[in-house]
């Protein structure tokens, strides 16, 4: 697969969210692409998180995608599943939900709504392990931190390139920007850590793992819409878990995308 997606833009969804610029290739073609505020350029792209949400209206098909700094918006127009992509929109509609996806596509701003964040119209989707995703993860962090050293030489002074000149203009990039930019790259490899031991995972000789504790319980227990946190704490006090050590694994879960949030105070296992 990795060939296949050489010359495609990888970015988080913290920063993909937040784009609202507009910018050419320096290819020379005239289609339009994405400029995040990090100055990447965003024509075809590659993202992969965690389906928590899938949807069709007939008339569209639109996935939230979320990875470890918010959600992407992936949408396909039911014009477009009936003109040749009837294979990819039934192959959207059978993605479980939860699962993880790779997506490649285009992204696209919205004409009709500038300040609206934009979008990926997809060419392809692929359910994957959590291994591939994490990858993902990992290459995305490269690629972004790349860029926020092209912003801090700009910033610093140095002639920048014309995307991180861009970006610079349309966003209004400050250092300030710069080090959430740094802090959401950090939060984002922070779910791809490797695992703790088995004292700092809540596992000691006083008492069960927490989070295989917690897991237990949302496999016997959570339904289509997941299970109450308050509930799952209770059954975790009833098995022998401390009830802040059950908070601090949920949060833990949640985090690690073990588990995912389908409503404000419900977990359900990805």
């Amino acid at each position: 697969m990795e060939g296949a997606l050489e010359g495609a833009a990888r970015v988080f969804a913290g920063e993909f969210s937040r784009s609202t610029g507009s910018a050419t290739d320096p290819s020379g073609d005239d289609l339009p692409r994405v400029l995040t505020p990090t100055g990447a350029v965003c024509g075809r792209i590659l993202v992969a998180g965690a389906v928590t949400e899938m949807t069709d209206t007939g008339s569209l098909i639109r996935c939230r995608l979320a990875d470890p700094t918010g959600v992407f918006t992936i949408e396909l127009a039911g014009s477009v599943a009936g003109n040749g992509k009837s294979g990819l929109a039934d192959a959207m509609k059978r993605v479980p939900v939860p699962s993880f996806l790779v997506v490649i596509g285009h992204a696209r701003t919205r004409p009709n709504n500038p300040a609206a964040p934009a979008v990926i119209r997809p060419d392809s989707v692929q359910v994957v392990s959590r291994a591939v995703r994490d990858a993902w993860v990992v290459r995305t962090a490269e690629s972004t931190l790349d860029r926020i050293f092209l912003l801090a030489d700009a910033l610093d002074g140095n002639p920048p390139d014309p995307a991180i000149a861009g970006a610079i203009s349309h966003y209004a990039m400050t250092w300030t920007g710069l080090r959430e930019m740094i802090a959401m790259v950090e939060s984002a490899l922070a779910g791809v850590a490797p695992a703790p031991g088995p004292e700092e995972s809540g596992q000691s000789a006083a008492g069960p793992n927490a989070k295989e504790v917690l897991t237990a319980i949302l496999t016997e227990l959570q339904g289509p819409r997941g299970m109450e946190v308050t509930e799952l704490v209770a059954q975790a006090v009833l098995r022998g878990i401390p009830k802040e050590r059950a908070e601090e694994g949920i949060a833990e879960m949640i985090r690690e995308d073990d588990c995912y949030q389908p409503q404000k105070g419900t977990v359900r296992l990805l």
